[in-house]
């Protein structure tokens, strides 16, 4: 595949899901008003942040064995399930003392915990899988995965 062809698929599926971003942040607002989307962004954006923290840059990583073929895709599942039992308990620490120093109005300490986790472990699982795909040259999966 030319250079042009993936920049021009990359460019396509970025501009989707950037138009599909803005209409459901668009419904959102409207749905549960101002004070509440605030809210509920501020925390995605605490999430994701966790999220990238412990993902430790493996999604580069990925990309760059993976392409080189320096690395099995049984050691890639055989890291990606270490790296889920291990992101797991952390993730459960950092946000069991944040539910202790946060008020979160509308969520509970447990569904706030219970909602991080979710959130924390997809977003990591998320980006490695699309990692992968991208490392082994299926662009088209990552780019409808990424969607």
């Amino acid at each position: 595949m030319k250079v042009s062809e993936i920049l021009y698929k990359s460019f396509l599926w970025r501009g989707v899901q950037f138009l599909l971003s803005f209409f459901i942040n668009a419904f959102l607002a409207h749905y549960l008003g101002a004070a509440i989307t605030g809210e509920f962004f501020s925390l995605i954006y605490i999430f994701a942040s966790i999220a990238f923290i412990l993902s430790i840059g493996l999604d580069v990583s990925f990309v760059y064995f993976v392409s080189r073929k320096l690395i099995s895709l049984q050691k890639i599942v055989s890291i990606l399930g270490l790296l889920v039992l291990t992101v797991i308990p952390l993730s459960w620490l950092i946000l069991k003392i944040m539910s202790y120093s946060n008020n979160v109005e509308y969520f509970s300490s447990t569904e706030f915990i219970y909602y991080g986790l979710s959130f924390i472990t997809g977003n990591i699982l998320f980006t490695l899988v699309t990692a992968v795909l991208t490392g082994i040259n299926k662009y088209h999966l990552s780019l409808i995965v990424l969607v």
